[in-house]
């Protein structure tokens, strides 16, 4: 499965809404920086692969 992720929503749990975002931060933010991307733009992330 493949899912489009962003920075999530940190600092609003107290409005009911999860942080979400990319499980992997570091690596998503590693992503964006060799392609030339914003730190906080969104990536693909992969789960159940094999």
């Amino acid at each position: 499965m493949t899912t489009v992720q962003d920075a999530g929503r940190p600092g609003r749990a107290h409005l009911g809404v999860g942080r979400a975002g990319a499980l992997d931060a570091p690596a998503a933010r590693l992503a964006n920086r060799l392609v030339g991307n914003p730190p906080d733009a969104a990536v693909l992330e992969t789960t159940l692969t094999g």
